[in-house]
């Protein structure tokens, strides 16, 4: 992480990480052809239940203005990428936590978030 302070009322701040968790292979199940799932769902042949391995990767930057003693106002923009290594197969649930019956793969996936702060130190 880094900060940089470009005059006493504004700075900046970048910040980056990386993660690897690895299991051996006895952590996770494979879908295949013959198994029910495979059979009932031809396009999740070859995804895994379990636990798999991922990667994940983070990018974090801000601006923050200061114009008095105890309060920033800013934005901040985080960057991240997950790779689970394989197809992996979610469940997907409803709002309340239930299954929906339904099921996705979840490959490597962007997520970019976005936030405006106001925020007052006391």
């Amino acid at each position: 992480a880094l900060t940089h302070y470009w005059t006493p009322q504004l700075r900046s701040g970048l910040m980056g990480s990386y993660g690897q968790l690895n299991y051996d292979q006895e952590g996770t199940n494979f879908i295949t052809a013959n198994s029910a799932i495979g059979t009932a769902f031809p396009r999740l042949r070859g995804g895994r239940f379990g636990f798999v391995d991922i990667q994940e990767f983070r990018l974090e930057g801000n601006l923050i203005w200061s114009p008095v003693r105890d309060l920033d106002i800013g934005v901040d923009v985080l960057y991240q990428n997950i790779n689970p290594q394989g197809r992996v197969v979610s469940v997907d649930r409803t709002v309340t936590g239930a299954r929906a019956g339904t099921f996705r793969l979840v490959e490597d996936e962007d997520i970019v978030v976005g936030r405006f702060r106001v925020q007052r130190d006391f």
